[in-house]
Formats: structure tokens, C-alpha cells, sequence
């Protein structure tokens, strides 16, 4: 395109210094001659217009005329007047495209039509080219077809004229995305859709092979769906009612808006209503996959060093799929022992999909959490059931420390964890106590700063009830962390 806009600017430059080489004054040292000849009466045709250049479709359907001057003697001159090049606001306007002695035969009332001429001369010489004519008039059913191939500079600009316009396809590639009644059916499904020029200002739109959830409903079609251009976007509006999806079963309206940008870039929004059902299916089409984030509530344990910093608390996390078969995984707002880290993201995880169970793998190197002054490593596994049932292991390691941080996030809550010595014996925090399993004899209980604060006789099983926070439990010389609610 750009190669394109830089031809057209030069050639405006040559044109405007071709027309300023008059003669001073408009001074003129000669004699004038004037000739006078009959011309040929010209038949005219009007049609349609349509323009290609380096893959661009610089005009479509667009509305024309030509003029065709029998010369009596088995040729003909083509004319086609007021020719214009327009790539978005550079306009060359390159006059009349003149053809002489094009040759000319009739069969049967079609009249084919050919030359090939070198180096014709346009804009009064700024642009030389090689044209090549090809064409045919059929007078059985009165329709003008040609074929106009200008080659100038080494690029080929192909014109083409016919009677009627032309209905040309265009297909786009990208992505689709469907949801009904607030559930998620296809994220980001490769797909493609055809767009059909009518050549009035109006086009077929065609999104073919529509499913979902394994059902095949058919072809989504919506005909003189209005087309709007303005600053290189087209805009799109159009509706269809009772059109027949999985015949026998389902009928739908359809309503259809969306743009398509100067870039190719495309963005529908499909919005189906299934009539028997009164149910609306919302459709997407789109250039680029959407990112879809999904937030997950679950329970948030932390284990450390062997000890249970964080039991079943509630917390968030969310999955953004990119559309390419990873996703962006997120633990907001992590924190123990009253320490607000940061945020865990781990980015690229890879998403493998089986039997309705999604696995989920990834890894994360260099993570600052507390910036400045912890350094993190994270592993991330995890698994999400066809029911949205999380069971994700986090593994966070420590760099400066080289201590690991075992956090897991499950959909439900675990049963509590406990520090469990050699002898079976069983320590953990619960709400407002700590419990003690398995052991006869007395524990000593200290705060975090090494103050004692109960020595209290156990007997098999006890249940020491303290206020919340974390604790160091002493049993025959042994030590165990817990945290209590």
C-alpha cells in the first residue's frame, strides 16, 4: 500500500511539472495549422468499474461509462473517459484511457474486441504505459464486458468493465466466540467468514458451518447487509428473520453490525435470537482472539518450611485465555503472616484440554514480589474440571532465601494440615485453639517472639484454646509452627 501511495505522489509531481512547461506568456513563434476531420459516432456503455493494483482493490463496482467509435474498417477507438487512481486521500486523476485501432470481430452477435498497444502516452506524458484491451459486447443480451491491463513502471493495475456489477468474495480468518444464557460456549474457535459485494452499496455476509457444544446448525447468512465507508473503515449493518438452522428444529433472527478497518481488521458482533426458545446466542467474529478472563473463588493454603502459615482462606484467582492455547494466570494480593507480597502472574501457561478437564503448566523466573527485597521462582500446575472445579499447586521459591513456598488453591476447602513428628503425633492451629493429637505428656506454648505462654498437660487428644495468630508448640523437645484463625 504504501508503495502504492509513493507512485501516485510521484506521479502528481510529474504531472504538475508537466503542465507547467508552457511557453512564457503563452508566446507562440510559428504558424498555426488546423485540421479538421470527421469522427467516428461513438456508442457509450455504462457499467461498472473495478480497479486492482499490487493486490489492493482500489475501486469496486464503482460507476463508469466507455465509448466505442467504429472506424469502418474493422476497428474501432475505445475510450474510457476520466479515468481516476484513489488510494485513500491521493487522488490521480489520469484523464481518458485512449485505445485506437483495437480490432474487431463479430460471431453470432457478440463482438469480441483486442489490441495491445506500447507506450501510450497519458496525462499528456507524465505516465507512459503498455495497455492491453480485451472485451466483448454481447448484443444477444446486450451486456459489455472488458478487460483493461495497464502496465506502468513494472506494476500491473487491472481494470475491469462489465454491464453488471461484479459480486466479489472476500473471506477473513480469525476468531469466534459464542455465549448464551451467561455461559461461555466457544472462546476464541478459528473460523471464517465471507463477504459478498453486491456492487450497490450492499453485500452478503456468510458466517458457514455455525456449531456449537458438538451440534452442527449450518450456515449463519445475512443478505443486503448495508455497507458504510468513512476514514478507511467500512461499517456494516444488516438483519435477517426465520432463517432455518439445523432444519426442522430451530429458527433464528439475526442482527449483524461490525466494521472491517483499512487494514483488514475485523470486528462483528452477531447477535442471534432462537425463536422457539426466545433465547439470544450472542456471536463474535473477530481479527484478533478476545481475552477472556474468568475470576475463580476457592480456599488459599501456604505451607512453609513444614509448617501451615495459611489454612483455607478465602481468596481469587483469575485465568485470561490469549486465545493461542495459553493463558495468564493471577493470584492477586498475596500475603502471610500479615506480609502483603504482591501479585503471583504467571504468563504463557499452557492450557491441554481432555476429556472436559482443562490442565494448566507454567513457570515464572525473576518474580519481585515485596520490590526490593524478595526475589520469586514459580511453578504453577493445576487442573480445571467440566463442573469449574480449581485445584491448582503453586510453587514459589525464594530466591535470596532459597526457601520454598508450597501455596495450593482449591475450589473447596482442605482438611486442615498438621505438623506430624516420628511418633504420629499430630499438632495444628484451628479457630481459637490449637489441637493436639497423639501424644500424652506436656506442651509448651510460645509466641512468635519465644515468650512462654501455657505449659498445659495432654492426655492423648487436647484442644488448647488461645487467640488468633501464630504460635510455636514444644512436645519432648520437638517444635511446631501453627497459625490459629
Amino acid at each position: 500500500m504504501k508503495k502504492i501511495y509513493t507512485l501516485i505522489t510521484a506521479a502528481l509531481a510529474i504531472a504538475s511539472t508537466a503542465s507547467a512547461q508552457q511557453l512564457p506568456g503563452g508566446s507562440f513563434d510559428g504558424t498555426w495549422e488546423t485540421s479538421y476531420t470527421t469522427a467516428a459516432a461513438a456508442t457509450e456503455y455504462n457499467g461498472y468499474l473495478n480497479i486492482e493494483m499490487m493486490g489492493q482493490q482500489l475501486a469496486s463496482n464503482k460507476e463508469a461509462t466507455v465509448e466505442i467509435a467504429n472506424n469502418g474498417d474493422g476497428t474501432c477507438t475505445f475510450t474510457l473517459p476520466d479515468f481516476v487512481l484513489a488510494v485513500g486521500d491521493q487522488v490521480l486523476p489520469v484523464g481518458d484511457i485512449v485505445v485506437e485501432n483495437v480490432t474487431m470481430a463479430e460471431a453470432d452477435g457478440i463482438t469480441t474486441y483486442s489490441a495491445n498497444v506500447e507506450g501510450l502516452s497519458l496525462m499528456e506524458g507524465a505516465i507512459i504505459a503498455d495497455v492491453n484491451l480485451i472485451g466483448t459486447f454481447d448484443a444477444n443480451i446486450d451486456k459489455a464486458n472488458f478487460g483493461i491491463t495497464v502496465n506502468w513502471q513494472g506494476i500491473t493495475i487491472i481494470v475491469t468493465f462489465t454491464t453488471d456489477p461484479i459480486s466479489t468474495s472476500t473471506e477473513y480468518t480469525g476468531y469466534l466466540n459464542v455465549e448464551m444464557a451467561g455461559q461461555q460456549l466457544v472462546t476464541n474457535e478459528a473460523a471464517t467468514v465471507s463477504i459478498t459485494d453486491n456492487g450497490n452499496g450492499t453485500c452478503t455476509f456468510i458466517l458457514p458451518n455455525f456449531s456449537f457444544q458438538g451440534i452442527p446448525l449450518g450456515d449463519i447468512v445475512v443478505e443486503n447487509v448495508t455497507m458504510t465507508e468513512a476514514a478507511g473503515t467500512t461499517t456494516y449493518e444488516g438483519s435477517a428473520t426465520g432463517m432455518v438452522l439445523v432444519p426442522g428444529s430451530i429458527t433464528a433472527d439475526v442482527a449483524l453490525n461490525g466494521t472491517i478497518d483499512a487494514n483488514g481488521t475485523v470486528d462483528f458482533k452477531i447477535d442471534v435470537t432462537w425463536v422457539e426458545a426466545n433465547l439470544p446466542i450472542n456471536v463474535t467474529f473477530t481479527s484478533n482472539p478476545v481475552s477472556d478472563t474468568t475470576e475463580y473463588t476457592g480456599y488459599l493454603n501456604v505451607e512453609m518450611e513444614g509448617q501451615q502459615l495459611v489454612t483455607n482462606e478465602a481468596a481469587t484467582v483469575s485465568i485470561t485465555d490469549n486465545g493461542n492455547g495459553t493463558c495468564t494466570f493471577i493470584l492477586p494480593n498475596f500475603s502471610f503472616q500479615g506480609i502483603p507480597l504482591g501479585d503471583i502472574v504467571v504468563e504463557n501457561v499452557t492450557m491441554t484440554e481432555a476429556a472436559g478437564t482443562t490442565t494448566y503448566e507454567g513457570s515464572a523466573t525473576g518474580m519481585v514480589l515485596v520490590p526490593g527485597s524478595i526475589t520469586a521462582d514459580v511453578a504453577l500446575n493445576g487442573t480445571i474440571d467440566a463442573n469449574g472445579t480449581v485445584d491448582f499447586k503453586i510453587d514459589v521459591t525464594w530466591v535470596e532465601a532459597n526457601l520454598p513456598i508450597n501455596v495450593t488453591f482449591t475450589s473447596d476447602p482442605t482438611s486442615s494440615v498438621a505438623n506430624i513428628d516420628a511418633n504420629g503425633t499430630a499438632i495444628y492451629g484451628t479457630t481459637g485453639a490449637i489441637a493436639i493429637n497423639g501424644y500424652t505428656g506436656t506442651a509448651s506454648i510460645y509466641g512468635i517472639t519465644g515468650q512462654l505462654l501455657k505449659s498445659v498437660p495432654v492426655d492423648g487428644n487436647a484442644l488448647i484454646n488461645i487467640d488468633g495468630g501464630i504460635y510455636i508448640v514444644r512436645i519432648d523437645g520437638t517444635t511446631a509452627k501453627v497459625l490459629v484463625k
